[in-house]
C-alpha cells in the first residue's frame, strides 16, 4: 500500500512541478545496460553520470542511451507545489514540519509529521505518507 502511495503522490508532484524529470544534475535514470545512474552534467544531447549500481565512477552518455527517467526526489516543496488548494497558512504550518488540519478556532489537529532532516518523500513516516496521499486524493 504504502509503495502504491508513494507512486501516486511522485505522479501529482511530477503533474503539477514537470521540473522533477527534467535531464540534468540530480536527476536519475537507468541507462540501456540496466544501471541506475545520476546525472551529475548535461549538455545538449551528452550527459555525465554517476554509476549507482556497479560504482563504476563517472560515464558520459547520450540522451539516446537512456531507457528511463526517474528524476530526482520528492521534496516538501513539490509535495506543496501539487496540493493547489491548500491556504497560505497551511503552506507555513507544513514548512515547520508538521501538517495540520484546523478544527474549531483555536483548536489545531496535528496529523503527521513531515522529517525536514530527512527531504525526500520516500524517507516519511507511514503516517505522513498515508496523509499526503489523503491530501491529494
Amino acid at each position: 500500500m504504502r509503495e502504491q502511495q508513494l507512486a501516486f503522490i511522485r505522479q501529482e508532484c511530477v503533474e503539477a512541478n514537470p521540473e522533477i524529470v527534467a535531464l540534468k544534475f540530480g536527476c536519475e535514470v537507468t541507462n540501456k545496460a540496466g544501471h541506475r545512474v545520476r546525472i551529475y552534467a548535461a549538455h545538449g544531447n551528452s550527459i555525465r553520470t554517476l554509476d549507482l549500481d556497479s560504482g563504476q565512477g563517472i560515464k558520459e552518455q547520450t540522451t539516446v542511451s537512456l531507457r528511463e527517467v526517474h528524476g530526482r526526489p520528492i521534496r516538501l516543496a513539490d509535495v506543496l507545489l501539487a496540493v493547489p488548494h491548500l491556504k497560505p497558512r497551511d503552506h507555513r504550518n507544513i514548512v515547520r514540519g508538521q501538517a495540520e488540519s484546523a478544527g474549531n478556532v483555536g483548536f489545531v489537529t496535528v496529523v503527521c509529521e513531515w522529517n525536514l532532516r530527512k527531504d525526500d518523500l520516500t524517507e516519511q513516516s507511514d503516517e505522513c505518507v498515508a496523509f499526503l496521499y489523503e491530501l491529494l486524493q
